[in-house]
């Protein structure tokens, strides 16, 4: 589904350089790895946030695995494992590493990633956690209330129609914003414009 999602959204970005890909409720960034893993030559960028600390750690964890040094240390864990253990099961995921290692080797340039502390209820802190990243794409799973839930999220309204408003203030006009959630289409709320 990930995959499917970035080429709908990247197909409405003009041009075909790579993109710099966002998201702003990104958990453990598995959404962020798979995207770069599948798609290394078209990401230029990947960032994700998100307000769970032990979360982050996960994703930090997870978009290294797109840089050489994170999938040269997963590759040498992996072997650690398979000796220890004699588990087919490390020897196979050493060599997959291994794989993705070359794969990353061959590209004329890295893709870079981050992982940042934001919530994404305060407009000044998505601000503060793009700095200069400007990004053309936003893909996110929003929390759905069954392993995950909205932190910090105004106690008054829907949370998902503020932080769609949110997002509309600090991206550019440019972005292409894509949210996967429960309902069939997603509440914008108000005048279900994005601010500008």
């Amino acid at each position: 589904m990930a995959d499917e999602i970035f080429q709908r959204a990247d197909a409405l970005l003009p041009g075909s350089h790579p993109r710099s890909v966002w998201d702003p409720c990104c958990g453990g960034g598995y959404l962020l790895a798979v995207l770069g893993m599948l798609h290394p030559r078209r990401v230029a960028a990947l960032l994700g946030s998100d307000v769970d600390e032990r979360a982050l750690s996960v994703a930090e964890a997870n978009v290294e695995l797109l840089t050489v040094d994170g999938l040269t240390e997963r590759g040498r864990r992996l072997r650690e494992l398979a000796a220890d253990y004699g588990k087919a099961s490390h020897a196979e995921a050493e060599r997959a590493a291994g794989r993705l290692l070359e794969r990353i080797r061959e590209l004329d340039r890295p893709v870079r990633t981050a992982a940042r502390w934001a919530d994404v209820f305060d407009v000044d802190g998505l601000r503060a956690v793009l700095g200069e990243e400007s990004p053309d794409l936003v893909i996110t799973d929003v929390p759905y209330g069954d392993l995950t839930s909205w932190q910090g999220a105004p106690g008054t309204e829907e949370p998902l129609p503020t932080v769609i408003r949110n997002l509309g203030v600090v991206l550019p006009v440019r972005s292409v914003l894509a949210v996967t959630c429960r309902a069939r289409r997603v509440p914008l709320g108000g005048s279900g414009r994005c601010p500008r």
